[in-house]
């Protein structure tokens, strides 16, 4: 046997990889990038992106004129496997010139996956002196026993499949009140005999109820 050690063949890595939710919430103490008078404050922006990959970035609003931007923005990170990075970082928008860095900060798999993440992080190359955070939530990640089953919660690890009812017979056949009389005159014999003559006694005493009158009407024709 020859075992070869390499990276996962493309269609494997295609396999791995799946889609991370995510939250960018906001950030705070960001440096005011727009600081000559009459520019008001920074207009930040944060992009997500995994470290290495083509996959598309993430990106969120232009909040204007402040260094605590509320973004909520809410997103789906395509092509994520787990042991990647993702790389966050803030940018100042201007007009006709490059956008301002205003900090990074980044985060391994195993900081997020597959439990989730809520919490600020630290920006490193905020600006002398600055101390900014980035706020983010990162959804957890349901992980199936099954690979081919569906990626939902009744089918992940922890998760207790919900009960499957037992089929339901959708026949409409309901037993005949005189099944067990058409079982009895299905016998031989004797059988058959005692069934006939319980019959013909039946039939009689309806006939003789019919025709012999009541003792009340007999009373009142004496």
């Amino acid at each position: 046997l020859l075992f070869v050690c390499g990276p996962a063949p493309a269609c494997m890595q295609r396999a791995m990889d799946q889609n991370l939710k995510i939250t960018i919430v906001s950030a705070r103490g960001l440096r005011d990038a727009d600081w000559m008078p009459g520019q008001g404050k920074s207009d930040p922006y944060c992009i997500c992106e995994i470290l290495g990959k083509k996959a598309p970035k993430v990106q969120t609003k232009v909040i204007d004129n402040t260094c605590d931007p509320v973004w909520e923005h809410q997103a789906e990170i395509v092509g994520f496997s787990p042991g990647d990075v993702l790389v966050f970082k803030i940018y100042d928008k201007d007009i006709g010139k490059r956008d301002d860095f205003l900090g990074t900060a980044s985060m391994t798999s195993e900081q997020f996956y597959p439990g989730g993440y809520e919490g600020e992080l630290p920006l490193s190359d905020a600006g002398r002196g600055i101390k900014a955070f980035l706020k983010i939530r990162i959804h957890p990640v349901f992980i199936a026993s099954n690979p081919n089953a569906p990626a939902t919660p009744s089918g992940a690890v922890g998760y207790p499949t919900e009960p499957v009812a037992p089929p339901q017979s959708t026949s409409h056949y309901k037993p005949s009140p005189y099944a067990k009389a058409d079982a009895y005159d299905a016998g031989s014999g004797s059988e058959m005999v005692a069934v006939e003559t319980g019959h013909r006694a039946a039939d009689r005493l309806s006939l003789s109820a019919l025709t012999q009158p009541s003792s009340t009407a007999f009373n009142e024709t004496i």
